[in-house]
């Protein structure tokens, strides 16, 4: 089942809001962050669109997953556009066409899966990729400053195997929730303005920063 566009949406900037702060986060005192965020059709014309891709979703033990989601971002100038979102079939296969020349990031995903990325330049030859999915694993990340007082809206990034990093905010107590990760270990960073950012590498479990 194809998510609803509202969903989409989401994904797509949470894309850009994970890719801007990895490339823009430094251990010093913080300032808010500018990150750029577009909702506009991708510029590229009709002409320019003849990349097609066969995406092969599979889990780690083996086998095709029928009705995962795959997303394709297409880059351009720093912004990053939804372009393709297609279901997999019987046999874990979603066929993208039409897409832009240029690099490009692939998402897909299933229910109780971890999310898996991949990217790839995208041109006018046929590619076959892969991706596979492995059990979705969970994590709280709690942010506190040095009185034990929680930090709203702190942003904590999340490395795994996954090539592209997963990013939330934390809520009203803190806590910055995690759902669809892949294994443990994780590297993870809290940031927020006006205070020092905070990295905890090899984590396996639940972890609170400071």
């Amino acid at each position: 089942m194809k998510r609803r566009p509202s969903e989409l949406l989401a994904i797509a900037l949470a894309v850009v809001a994970c890719l801007s702060f990895i490339l823009g986060l430094r251990d010093v005192r913080l300032h808010p962050a500018v990150t750029v965020q577009s909702v506009d059709p991708a510029p590229v014309s009709d002409g320019n669109r003849a990349g097609k891709l066969r995406v092969s979703v599979t889990r780690v033990e083996g086998g095709g997953v029928p009705q995962a989601t795959v997303q394709a971002f297409w880059e351009n100038k720093g912004r990053f556009y939804l372009v393709a979102v297609e279901s997999t079939d019987g046999d874990g296969v979603a066929l993208l066409h039409d897409l832009p020349e240029g690099r490009t990031w692939l998402l897909a995903d299933a229910p109780e899966c971890a999310r898996a990325s991949s990217t790839l330049i995208v041109d006018r030859d046929a590619r076959a990729v892969r991706l596979v999915l492995t059990p979705a694993r969970s994590l709280d990340v709690t942010v506190r400053d040095e009185t034990s007082a929680p930090i709203a809206q702190a942003t904590v990034l999340v490395e795994s195997a996954d090539p592209l990093p997963f990013g939330a905010l934390a809520d009203p107590r803190g806590v910055a929730h995690f759902t669809r990760l892949s294994d443990a270990p994780w590297s993870v960073k809290a940031s927020a303005p006006g205070f020092e950012s905070v990295t905890h590498s090899g984590a396996h479990g639940d972890v609170t920063k400071p």
